[in-house]
C-alpha cells in the first residue's frame, strides 16, 4: 500500500514538473518575443531560460 503511495505522489511530482515545464516554456516565449519586439533577441531569451532552469532547480531539489 505504501508502495502505491509512493508511486502516486511521485506521478503527481512528475505531473507538476511537467506542467511547469510547460508554463516555462510558454512564458519564455512570451518574454522573448516581447524582448525582441524591443531589439533585444535570442541572448536574452537564453540568459531567461538559464535563470528559469535554475530556479526551477532550487524549487524542485530543495528538501
Amino acid at each position: 500500500m505504501r508502495a502505491v503511495a509512493q508511486l502516486v505522489g511521485t506521478a503527481g511530482i512528475f505531473g507538476v514538473a511537467a506542467g511547469g515545464v510547460a508554463t516555462l516554456v510558454l512564458g519564455i516565449m512570451t518574454v522573448g518575443e516581447a524582448f525582441e519586439n524591443t531589439g533585444g533577441g535570442l541572448p536574452f531569451v537564453v540568459f531567461m531560460f538559464a535563470v528559469l532552469v535554475a530556479f526551477g532547480g532550487y524549487i524542485g531539489g530543495g528538501d
